[in-house]
């Protein structure tokens, strides 16, 4: 599942995506490293406070390697067609 770094050893590289552990927390959070620090969408950790963190890239993912937005699907402009249960289309 990756290998696992101590923060007091290394750093991941900036704006890497990756799992990390604050604390003595047992589960990890998954993020970013920018400006020095690891955030999450909704926090930032300085990298005193993280004691272990792992690379997402080899880290499988249903929507593909690492996990990160930039591997999802961009939206189109174009209105999509979906298709509702009794098999009639319509335009949203």
């Amino acid at each position: 599942m990756g290998i696992w770094f101590a923060t007091a050893h290394a750093l991941p590289c900036e704006d890497e995506a990756v799992r990390f552990v604050v604390g003595e927390r047992s589960v990890p959070l998954h993020g970013q490293f920018h400006d020095g620090a690891f955030a999450t969408r909704w926090w930032r950790y300085a990298a005193h406070e993280v004691c272990n963190w792992c690379a997402l890239g080899a880290v499988p993912s249903p929507h593909g390697i690492g996990g990160t937005e930039r591997n999802l699907p961009q939206p189109t402009a174009s209105p999509r067609v979906f298709t509702d249960m009794l098999g009639a289309e319509r335009q949203t």
